[in-house]
C-alpha cells in the first residue's frame, strides 16, 4: 500500500519525472517535490532522506522497465493478444505515466539492437528511431 501512495505522489510531482515539462529544470520545484517524496517515505523508513528516496525511484523504474520490455518484445514476436506479456509487477499499471519518458529515454530500443542480425540491420535501427510518442 505504501508503495502505491509513493508513487500516486510522484505522479502528481512531473518536476521530478517528465523531462519535457517546463518545471522539470525549476530547481526550486524540484527541491520541494522531493521533499514531499521524502516525507512520504519517512512514514516508512524514518531515516529517509532525498538519496534513499532517489533510489527507491530508480529502483521502481529499473523494474517497470524491465516489464515494459518484456510486454513490448512479445508484442514484436507477433505473439497473439492471448500469448502477449501479462506484466507481474503489481505496481505496473500505477507507474505506466512513466511509459514515454521510458521510451524517449531509450531512443533506440535496446530491442531494436538485439533483433539486428547483421551490421546493415544495426545501421537500419540507428538510421530509423522508433517515432516519438509524445508531442504534447
Amino acid at each position: 500500500a505504501h508503495t502505491l501512495e509513493f508513487i500516486e505522489l510522484y505522479r502528481q510531482l512531473p518536476s521530478t519525472w517528465k523531462v519535457k515539462s517546463k518545471i522539470y529544470g525549476d530547481r526550486n520545484v524540484k527541491a520541494l517535490a522531493y521533499e514531499q517524496l521524502v516525507k512520504k517515505w519517512r512514514e516508512l523508513y524514518p531515516d529517509a532522506t532525498r538519496d534513499t528516496v532517489t533510489r527507491r525511484i530508480n529502483g521502481l523504474r529499473c523494474n517497470y522497465r524491465k516489464e515494459m520490455k518484456k510486454v513490448e518484445l512479445s508484442m514484436r514476436s507477433g505473439a497473439s493478444a492471448e500469448k502477449v506479456y501479462k506484466p507481474l509487477l503489481y505496481y505496473y499499471k500505477e507507474i505506466s505515466f512513466l511509459y514515454d519518458s521510458e521510451v524517449q529515454a531509450e531512443g533506440i530500443s535496446s530491442m531494436d539492437m538485439e533483433e539486428a542480425q547483421t551490421t546493415d540491420d544495426i545501421v537500419a535501427a540507428i538510421s530509423n528511431p522508433q517515432p516519438d510518442s509524445d508531442n504534447q
